[in-house]
């Protein structure tokens, strides 16, 4: 009698111990979300919105359209993309073997390949709502040498096969540095092209959308069908305070993955690389069914590939995975 009653209460304590565990176990995956706090950031509340004031120079309306930024080597970032972002693709798990006619269209056009050399991969969460970033940009930033280069950094790209993706872009040729913000558009079966481009330094811009900091707030929305769902690119207007729509596009791209990164293309080119200022990305943010968290274990990751040059510039991933900087 008294060994089945052991017996019994053993079972009752091992029972109990699971229980205990499993509800600890759930804890410590909940705390290692990391709520915003709303207060902070007043852009999270904002249910405001307007359209850009800023002087699109893609507008054929504009008084500062440039035709040729509609065509030619932009239109190559991401397509046709080379062998770094095929094995990049492959690293987030799309399969790209029918995606090889890719490669022979890059043999027939300027190779011009954009991946992501570091920072922050957002993983593939459909119940992940927006994602934004506090990202820096710089209007004396000077690329050197007369070659062709590119850096762009930071970048911001939803998860979940977002089809818009807001890049600071750096362009450099003949001596001569563009610093744009721009909407690049990805095509539905890969590639894709930018749509929307916005000088730095124009007036209007800086007055509306560049903080104290030199940052402009980047937000990126997913509303609608998961089949068949609608992206925006937003700004924050610190002036209206009222979120500023861009670009808006519908349906799905190939890439299941988000992030927020670094990107240089043909950096390196002669006479070497240019020395930079610090380029940052703060507060990385994913909005789930309404309530903003920072990017942590819990929604992302540190991506790195071999391509960053580390001999070059210093990079620290200064909050795990939300905050990040590159300097020379």
């Amino acid at each position: 009698m008294k060994r089945k009653t052991l017996i019994v209460i053993s079972t009752i304590l091992i029972i109990c111990l699971s229980i205990v565990s499993s509800t600890a176990l759930a804890q410590d995956e909940k705390d290692s979300r990391k709520k915003v706090d709303i207060e902070k950031f007043p852009e999270l509340t904002c249910n405001k919105y307007g359209v850009i004031e800023a002087d699109n120079l893609l507008d054929p309306n504009s008084p500062n359209y440039d035709p040729s930024l509609r065509y030619g080597l932009e239109g190559t970032r991401f397509g046709p993309p080379g062998k770094q972002n095929l094995d990049f693709y492959r690293k987030l798990g799309i399969d790209v073997d029918q995606y090889n006619y890719l490669e022979k269209d890059r043999k027939k056009s300027d190779p011009l390949p954009g991946d992501i050399s570091w920072g922050t991969v957002i993983d593939d969460d459909n119940s992940v709502e927006a994602v934004q970033a506090y990202q820096k940009i710089h209007t004396s930033l000077t690329l050197n040498g007369n070659s062709w280069k590119y850096l762009y950094a930071p970048t911001l790209m939803a998860p979940d096969y977002c089809r818009l993706e807001i890049v600071v872009r750096y362009k450099h040729h003949n001596g001569v540095t563009e610093r744009h913000l721009a909407v690049f558009t990805h095509g539905t079966a890969g590639g894709g092209s930018f749509t929307n481009i916005y000088s730095l330094d124009q007036g209007a811009f800086q007055y509306r959308y560049v903080n104290g900091a030199d940052e402009v707030i980047t937000r990126i929305e997913k509303t609608g069908s998961d089949n068949n769902p609608t992206w925006k690119a937003c700004l924050y207007d610190l002036v209206d305070h009222e979120w500023d729509e861009i670009a808006s596009v519908t349906g799905k791209s190939i890439l299941n993955k988000g992030w927020d990164a670094w990107e240089e293309i043909q950096l390196g080119n002669p006479p070497g690389w240019p020395t930079l200022p610090e380029i940052t990305s703060r507060y990385l943010i994913v909005e789930v069914n309404g309530t903003p968290y920072f990017v942590t274990s819990t929604y992302g990751d540190e991506y790195l590939d071999g391509t960053f040059p580390d001999e070059e510039y210093e990079r620290e991933m200064i909050e795990d995975y939300y905050e990040w900087s590159v300097s020379s």
